[in-house]
This record gives C-alpha cells, structure tokens and sequence, in this order.
C-alpha cells in the first residue's frame, strides 16, 4: 500500500471510529448535515496533504480549496464559533503559506487541522433564512466541488437546483444540466461573501445521486 493509500485508510478507520456509536444506534439513517460536512472537508484537507508531501503542490491546491468552500458555508451556519470556524483559520492560514513558498509548513498545519476536524463534534447547523432569496446560488457537495446553482423554491417548499450546466475553475464544462427538487433539511446555506457569491451545501453525498429530475437536456 502506497503512501496516498495508507494516508486515505488511516483517516477513514478515523473516521469510522468516531462515528460507530451513532452508527450502531442508526445505522440506516444518513449521516447528519454536520457530520456530513465535517468527513467531507477532514477528507479534502487530507488529500491536500498527501499531494504536498509528494511534492505535486499543482494538485494539491483545488483539494484545498474545495475544503476551503465547506468550511466557510459550515463557519457561517455555526455562526462563525466551534471547530468549523477554527478548521476555517487553519486552512486560511495554510493557503496563506503555501502562497508564501512554504508548502511543507502548510503542509503540517493541514495535517493537523484535518485530524482535529476528523475528531470533532460540530454544533448544530442553522436552517436556511426564511427571508434569504438563494436563486443563482452555487452549489456544492459535502466535499466542496461544484454541483450546479440554485432556481428557487417550488409549491412543495423544496429547493429547485440545476445540476451540471456550469464550469469549473479548471475550465471543466459540464452540459448535463437538469433541474432537480432538494429537500431543504439536507442543505446548508451560506452568506454572500466579498464578491457577493453565495454557496450552498448539498450535506447528504447519498443525495447527489438520489435527485428527483424534474426534466434533463
């Protein structure tokens, strides 16, 4: 087993180790929107980490900043305390020496950030503003990478999303696009940020494949 594979086993045995508890008590239910934030950040953090000890700092920046979105949508719906905004400090921090040519100090300060979120127990997260208009807003998966953008409410109350359609920062483009119905008790909303984008988090990774399609093209 390679150096990237031993790394992925440690931090899921982690993983499972802190969540058998609940799983024995439920072990059909999906994980909570905390939970589900909480292993998908730890997971990208992590990927970051591997990738700068084996010197590929290219592949390692998206990771981070795909864990960078999570932290931020978790930050904000903890209301900017607990170990979300302090994952959140952490990764600024590293990105900041990464930047500054330090990757093996980014490098240490992830590997921790990731093992101490891994470990955590986030508080609860708020529900989405009832006066919040979200149309527009991107959004993501438990592990920060791009899913599509919000359209609005329907009659039922669920959240109108349009899956695909959009580019990446890569220049990825992806012309699936359909329209789907997201509960609302599954997503966890950000605020507008310094340049007034807005992100949304789809916490369940079970429902990214559990959509209900209303029409595709």
């Amino acid at each position: 087993m390679g150096c990237r594979e031993t790394l992925r086993a440690g931090l899921a045995a982690g993983l499972l180790l802190a969540a058998a508890p609940a799983q024995a008590q439920q072990e059909a239910a999906p994980p909570t929107r905390e939970v589900a934030l909480r292993d998908g950040a730890a997971t990208q953090l992590q990927t970051a980490v591997e990738d700068l000890d084996t010197g590929r700092r290219a592949q390692a920046v998206p990771a981070l900043d795909e864990a960078y979105r999570v932290l931020e949508v978790a930050s904000q719906g903890a209301g900017g305390t607990g170990p979300f905004a302090e994952a959140e400090a952490s990764v600024a921090k590293a990105r900041r020496q990464l930047q500054n040519g330090r990757p093996e100090d980014a490098a240490s300060r992830l590997r921790d950030t990731a093992a101490a979120l891994a470990a955590s127990r986030p508080s609860p997260l708020s529900q989405m503003p009832g006066q919040q208009d979200y149309r527009g807003a991107i959004l993501i998966n438990s592990e920060g990478r791009m899913l599509g953008e919000l359209r609005g409410t329907d009659s039922a109350g669920a959240v109108v999303a349009m899956i695909g359609d959009w580019q990446d920062t890569l220049g990825f483009l992806d012309l699936g696009g359909r329209a789907a119905d997201l509960p609302q008790d599954r997503l966890v909303f950000g605020e507008p940020n310094a340049l007034g984008t807005v992100m949304v988090v789809l916490a369940d990774p079970a429902e990214q494949d559990g959509v209900i399609e209303r029409w595709g093209r």
